[in-house]
């Protein structure tokens, strides 16, 4: 099947599933790049392969580590590392991720693949396997299923990704489908725009948005916004030589604010 009518045909599919399914992989490792951003870069290069794996056809050869505390709550943490190679039409990236808070935890891993067309085009898949402990209790395993796809205009990127589309079990540690729609613009160099759209199957769709400015071939700055609640994010990025150093700060409207950190070199 072509890609052009895959995206369209599994947007139909995926809204005529039943409705009802809970959340996904509770705790989704983001980068801080994609959290100052409002999380609205999950097609663009060098996004979280936690959130979608097209971003690789543009990332070549990475490895990034993260951390960060959600919320200013003690005794919570989460980290993340991931790695990716890509040579020609062709990349492949893995990842580890591990969220923690008293009597509760869970661990991710991840192996994902993504093609690129000669027309701008890109296809991706993610398998992870989460497994997460309550209390005392044995550990529940399960697996889930990522794909995406973009396309590439001059200045504009368009993208259609799915989470879980495997309805993962068990069902009460909360995997379930989403989809996520995005769109992203540079009109020019320094600057990108991004706009997205991300639902949980039986919820309303989330809109986020955010922007990136380059002030220096070394400097990024970046804001944007969460809705349903409504959250702010900012942050800022720095890159010398081969490294790259990232901060993202997201506010809450009842808990603390977070903030991300990040270190990555190619």
């Amino acid at each position: 099947m072509r890609p052009r009518t895959l995206g369209p045909l599994l947007v139909i599919l995926l809204f005529l599933l039943p409705s009802g399914a809970s959340a996904s992989f509770l705790y989704v490792p983001r980068t801080p790049r994609s959290t100052g951003m409002g999380g609205s870069d999950a097609f663009l290069e060098g996004g979280s392969l936690f959130i979608s794996p097209v971003g690789l056809v543009e990332t070549g050869v990475e490895l990034r580590s993260g951390f960060s505390r959600p919320f200013g709550l003690d005794g919570v943490s989460l980290g993340w590392i991931q790695g990716s190679f890509g040579r020609g039409w062709f990349s492949a990236g893995s990842g580890i991720g591990k969220f923690s808070a008293e009597g509760y935890g869970e661990m991710t891993a991840l192996f994902s693949f993504a093609a690129r067309r000669m027309r701008g085009e890109a296809l991706g898949v993610t398998l992870k396997f989460m497994e997460t402990y309550v209390g005392q209790d044995e550990p529940e395993v399960t697996y889930g299923i990522d794909c995406g796809m973009k396309k590439t205009w001059r200045f504009i990127c368009a993208g259609i990704g799915f989470r879980n589309i495997n309805f993962p079990e068990p069902q009460c540690l909360g995997p379930g489908p989403e989809i996520m729609v995005g769109l992203g613009i540079a009109p020019k160099r320094d600057l990108l725009l991004a706009v997205e759209l991300e639902r949980e199957l039986g919820e309303m769709f989330e809109p986020r948005a955010g922007i990136e400015v380059k002030f220096s071939p070394n400097l990024y700055l970046r804001g944007g916004f969460f809705l349903e609640p409504t959250r702010i994010t900012s942050g800022i990025g720095f890159s010398f030589g081969k490294m790259q150093f990232d901060y993202s700060y997201l506010t809450h409207e009842e808990l603390g604010g977070t903030h991300d950190f990040s270190v990555g070199v190619r």
